[in-house]
């Protein structure tokens, strides 16, 4: 398996993480007051059309570096790429034109080893974050992934019992991270538990909680056996966050293109929507979705799926104050289409 950049196949696997969906298009855009009205997607949007800058991993290349579920895609200021890898236990770093630089991390439990394929995030200095989701745990590199500068362990909200999943950013403070509160067990709710955002010192203590409190996702619970089994919906929606480089804190659910803005005392800072044409679930792609589950589970499966897809599926800050939407594709698309949005305003810009 190669990486594409920057044109990357449809995923077809239901259930992708929001941080592996963005992986081919976080590092590299085309350069070029808060409202809550609705945008238009006017004539006046330019039209972008992504095409490849950079392939790592095409053996009809001569290259040596392949890949077997890529997980997360990072880049830092001097373009380098920093790629997790199921296929081990780290990641690899690469220049900007796709050489290997080096390798970094082995399977363990101590300082500078990995559980699994870590989640990447690159500091605004170039430090090098790197979570262990399976174990809590951060390491933090030196600009590059040189050299290890320190591992920490991330808490778990006593009083919720919130789990840390995702790093989002870092300020001067601290460290934004995304939290899970998990539904409690033999729940009915259609919703899988809710998001959160915490601040955290770099030590791994609380420094401001809940700056964010939002659903997370749909699911669909199945009765077998007398056990309650949830599962993400299929074409179920979802809460999307993101990390702007002005700082700020964007969050929507998926069912339309509306993104709040707060800033990091947790007060109101932005607003906007755009409008968006819906995107119908055929009954070929419910039964496709269906067909990977038991046979008598498959038709309460198809009955809960709604009619029409996410208005998008992923949600990218760039280093310009525009925020890049991936929105869902019809059944058959070859390509994927994104609009990009000017932060501030909500203008559709291309």
């Amino acid at each position: 398996m190669h990486v594409e950049l920057l044109r990357c196949q449809l995923g077809r696997n239901p259930r992708l993480n929001p941080w592996s969906i963005v992986m081919c298009v976080v590092w590299l855009m085309v350069s070029a007051c808060g409202t809550n009205e609705v945008a238009d997607q006017s004539t006046e949007a330019k039209a972008l059309v992504l095409t490849e800058s950079v392939r790592i991993g095409d053996e009809a290349e001569g290259d040596t570096v392949f890949f077997n579920n890529v997980w997360d895609i990072a880049v830092d200021s001097r373009g380098r790429l920093f790629v997790a890898d199921f296929a081990m236990f780290g990641f690899h770093v690469f220049t900007s034109d796709g050489s290997l630089i080096r390798e970094v991390g082995r399977e363990g439990e101590g300082p500078g080893e990995f559980s699994i394929a870590p989640q990447l995030y690159v500091g605004p200095q170039d430090s090098v974050y790197a979570y262990d989701l399976d174990s809590d745990r951060l390491t933090v590199y030196a600009p590059g992934g040189d050299g290890l500068a320190y591992t920490m362990k991330l808490p778990t909200d006593e009083n919720s019992g919130a789990r840390p999943t995702d790093i989002l950013g870092s300020l001067e403070t601290g460290l934004l991270f995304e939290y899970l509160r998990t539904s409690p067990r033999g729940s009915e709710s259609e919703i899988d538990g809710m998001l959160e955002i915490k601040l955290v010192d770099h030590r791994g203590q609380f420094l401001r909680d809940s700056l964010v409190l939002t659903p997370s996702m749909q699911v669909t619970t199945i009765s077998d056996d007398g056990f309650s089994i949830p599962f993400p919906r299929q074409f179920g929606r979802r809460s999307l966050l993101a990390v702007g480089s002005d700082g700020l804190i964007y969050y929507g659910w998926t069912d339309e293109i509306s993104i709040r803005a707060l800033a990091i005392d947790g007060s109101m800072a932005n607003e906007f929507a755009v409008s968006h044409v819906s995107v119908p679930v055929t009954s070929e792609e419910k039964s496709a979705r269906a067909a990977g589950y038991p046979e008598n589970w498959q038709e309460e499966l198809r009955q809960d799926m709604p009619d029409t897809k996410p208005a998008f599926n992923a949600m990218v800050p760039d280093d310009q104050g525009r925020l890049w939407f991936r929105l869902s594709w019809p059944e058959g698309a070859l390509e994927t289409e994104w609009i990009v949005v000017e932060a501030e305003s909500g203008k559709v810009l291309a």
